[in-house]
């Protein structure tokens, strides 16, 4: 059989002509395992780590510095939010070559000059830290099998604001229930909806409380292990 990471990725397979006739291309979604409430984890605070004040919002993003990530839709993006809302911090966690972090650092001198942006590049408990943040951003522009961090986020109790690219929709759920999808040129709107869930702080932790449910219900490592023995044992 062929797997794939979500229905999007599994119709990317269907469609390329020495695959059309094959009947053997299913869907198995990721899991992924609840970082839960151990002391170790308590003591990883992002505010502390970059001295944002307790009361201030943070926006977060999480993957690597390539193109296709969507940094330069993000930073004009939160171009507006800054301005609604001056009290916002940006943290990008990622990885990438130096070319690729200058790139990023020229978007941000265009856009969003002299706001309060961190770039920490790769820290080994980002998907902990992530908690003592408000939002999880993912403005990726092309090729999203399924959207991990869409996951990191909703276990964390997360709200979500994403582009609608490959799999992101299916792994966030309907729109506005865990977080929002946005057409990926839509830079008004991916604003709007950040600047929405800062100024609504309790839909927002309903929002995250949805994403909890559903990241424990359809992306959990025992029911993903399950399909896979089923699929390996039939």
């Amino acid at each position: 059989a062929i797997v794939g990471v979500s229905n999007s990725c599994s119709n990317s397979i269907k469609v390329r002509p020495v695959f059309r006739n094959t009947n053997n291309i299913l869907t198995i979604y990721n899991g992924l395992e609840s970082i839960g409430d151990n002391e170790n984890i308590k003591n990883i605070s992002l505010r502390e780590e970059f001295k944002i004040p307790k009361d201030d919002k943070v926006v977060v993003m999480l993957g690597t510095y390539e193109e296709r990530k969507g940094h330069q839709f993000l930073m004009v993006s939160m171009k507006k939010v800054f301005e609604k809302i001056p009290n916002t911090h940006l943290v990008i966690f990622g990885t990438g070559s130096e070319d690729e972090k200058t790139k990023i650092m020229s978007y941000i001198d265009k856009h969003t000059p002299n706001k309060s942006i961190f770039l920490p590049g790769f820290i080994p408990h980002a998907a902990e830290m992530i908690r003592d943040a408000n939002i999880m951003l993912i403005p990726s522009q092309e090729h999203e099998s399924f959207g991990l961090t869409a996951v990191e986020a909703m276990i964390n109790g997360m709200p979500i604001v994403s582009t609608d690219i490959g799999g992101l929709p299916e792994t966030i759920g309907e729109n506005g229930l865990c977080g929002y999808c946005c057409p990926k040129h839509d830079y008004s709107m991916f604003s709007e909806k950040i600047i929405y869930l800062l100024d609504n702080p309790l839909h927002a932790k309903e929002m995250g409380l949805n994403g909890k449910k559903r990241a424990k219900k359809l992306f959990n490592p025992e029911r993903m292990s399950k399909e896979y023995y089923s699929l390996l044992n039939d």
